[in-house]
């Protein structure tokens, strides 16, 4: 019996793109399917005649509850939350996901976007600030792991800004690859 083991890169409904690829093809139980989430580890075990696929231990996972909740992503490293005021900014869409990221220890920055908009004003400011959670008796390290960064794409500066973020996260990843998702508004 062989073994293998794989990162996913996308998920249809009938396929699943794999880091490292399969050379051979085969077809997904939709069972197991429809548990396997965006970057999940998974090991396959190819017997003869069939196979067998086993999702490996997360280290986290990324939900978004409506009336089912919806597995979205697995074993992130961090997570950026796009939020913009154009269209309107969703404060208690956004804040959800931002309790969730700490729920499951995903370090996560806000990326406010489109900040050159006009419809970008102090009002909107606060209540992105509002994301950023702090803790009370002020004795852990979370300001560090939380961060508001202003961006526009007509802003080569604050687009510089982000692409430092995220190389900072990747020199101070203990992994050699580094899991990243962007979430939220245009």
């Amino acid at each position: 019996m062989a073994k293998t083991k794989h990162r996913v890169l996308s998920k249809s409904q009938k396929n699943l793109t794999l880091d490292p690829p399969l050379n051979s093809s085969y077809s997904v139980p939709v069972s197991i399917l429809s548990s396997i989430v965006l970057n999940d580890s998974i090991e396959i075990a190819f017997k003869p005649g069939k196979q067998q696929i086993k999702i490996l231990p997360r280290k986290n996972l990324l939900s978004r509850s409506g009336k089912v909740e919806k597995k979205i992503v697995a074993n992130l490293d961090h997570l950026f939350l796009v939020v913009t005021n154009f269209p309107s900014f969703n404060l208690i869409n956004s804040s959800k996901m931002a309790i969730r990221a700490r729920n499951e220890n995903i370090p996560f920055t806000v990326i406010m976007n489109k900040v050159d908009h006009p419809n970008v004003n102090e009002s909107f400011k606060k209540k992105v600030k509002a994301l950023v959670p702090f803790d009370v008796s002020g004795e852990t390290n979370d300001r560090k792991k939380f961060k508001i960064i202003q961006v526009s794409l007509h802003d080569d500066v604050l687009i510089n800004k982000l692409s430092l973020k995220i190389q900072e996260i990747a020199l101070n990843s203990e992994n050699n690859e580094v899991s990243i998702c962007l979430i939220g508004q245009s």
